[in-house]
């Protein structure tokens, strides 16, 4: 009660096209790849422009989530991390702490997959069930490639506003 509710879609329709995940390999470079769209898809940052700008906004607290609450949550959250201060360390720690949540889930649909389809599908199928360094870094590394830094992400990228910025500084730290 007393909640709004407010869905803004990271992907906009433009998420990287899925394929079929023939290898651990490739499944793996599929999920670097939507990491990657955060930063390289115009519409992508455009959602997540407003999505900061609706937390900078909020009069109280906000609950970020997604699907699986791993990688659209897991971007926006360290954005925010990083936005409050946090240290590279800390926020790929609390990225990877996702595996720890979610360790009985992806455990229950490995066995499940490997039933009915075998080892080999279990292993792919379980790429996109945990998260990886890996993933998170790629989207950083596109961050650094095409805005040099994560302010140049923020404010050329996505646009957003020193006020916004602050505002959220603000929120998200102590003291």
């Amino acid at each position: 009660e007393g909640a709004t509710y407010h869905l803004v879609n990271l992907f906009a329709g433009d998420a990287v096209p899925s394929g079929e995940k023939t290898s651990v390999a490739v499944a793996m470079e599929h999920m670097q790849a939507v990491y990657r769209q955060f930063v390289a898809s115009e519409p992508q940052r455009d959602r997540l422009a407003k999505l900061l700008e609706d937390i900078a906004a909020a009069d109280g607290p906000v609950l970020v989530h997604c699907t699986a609450g791993k990688d659209r949550t897991g971007w926006v959250s360290a954005m925010l991390q990083y936005i409050a201060g946090a240290s590279d360390e800390n926020v790929m720690a609390e990225f990877l702490a996702s595996n720890d949540y979610r360790a009985d889930l992806v455990q229950k649909s490995y066995a499940k997959t490997k039933v009915e389809q075998g080892t080999e599908k279990a292993d792919i199928a379980r790429v996109g069930k945990e998260v990886d360094a890996s993933y998170l870094q790629a989207g950083l590394d596109e961050v650094a490639k095409r805005y040099g830094d994560l302010d140049g992400y923020l404010r050329d990228g996505l646009g957003l506003t020193d006020t916004t910025i602050s505002q959220l500084e603000s929120k998200l730290r102590v003291g």
